[in-house]
């Protein structure tokens, strides 16, 4: 009797430490991630939210660039959860910003991508809207950043990071049967709900 109490006990513990190392998620997280339909961590939301560099107004309806502390030229911020490349590990995509943050485009886009220890790195940030082409033999798809110019950068990934890879005119982008970064994130977490 006092091993199957003293085995409970145990199995009980153990139960509530692993419930206890679930981080916290942070507040401006939790309104960053509030929309989202994402399956990644707290500790990953809040790491991804400390690497935009936002911050919350105090009446919690938008963001800031945390650089600027008077909270001065507000905006929204979408998330969109991806798996680019099947692997069953998520990406974040996020939109944000406006004309004063993002200038004519009015808005700017981030991509993190776990690295090899497994934490997320920002990538992008430029004015822009993210595309991306079919998945080929690289590791992550091309990305196009679409704006108001002429011709669109299309970045490839190295292995680490995006480069610039070449630049398609707006003829080619219609050819290229690129996927918009929302239409993306909509399969994949349209694919979650089906799991």
């Amino acid at each position: 009797m006092k091993i199957m109490a003293l085995l409970l006990f145990i199995g009980c513990f153990l139960i509530t430490s692993l419930y206890a190392q679930e981080e916290i998620l942070q507040e401006k997280a939790a309104v960053l991630f509030k929309d989202s339909k994402s399956n990644i961590s707290n500790a990953e939301k809040n790491e991804i939210f400390e690497l935009t560099g936002f911050d919350l107004l105090a009446d919690k309806s938008q963001f800031h660039l945390a650089e600027n502390k008077n909270g001065e030229f507000p905006f929204k911020a979408y998330v969109y959860p991806l798996d680019l490349n099947n692997d069953g590990i998520e990406e974040i995509g996020i939109t944000f910003g406006n004309m004063i943050t993002s200038g004519n485009v009015g808005s700017s886009a981030f991509l993190f991508i776990k690295n090899e220890k497994g934490h997320y790195v920002r990538h992008f940030g430029i004015p822009g809207f993210l595309a991306f082409l079919p998945l080929e033999n690289n590791d992550f798809p091309d990305v196009i950043i679409g704006g108001t110019n002429l011709e669109f950068p299309v970045w490839r990934w190295n292995g680490t990071e995006f480069s610039m890879d070449r630049k398609i005119s707006q003829t080619e982008f219609n050819k290229v049967n690129a996927k918009f970064m929302n239409e993306v994130s909509k399969a994949y977490t349209q694919s979650l709900s089906k799991e």
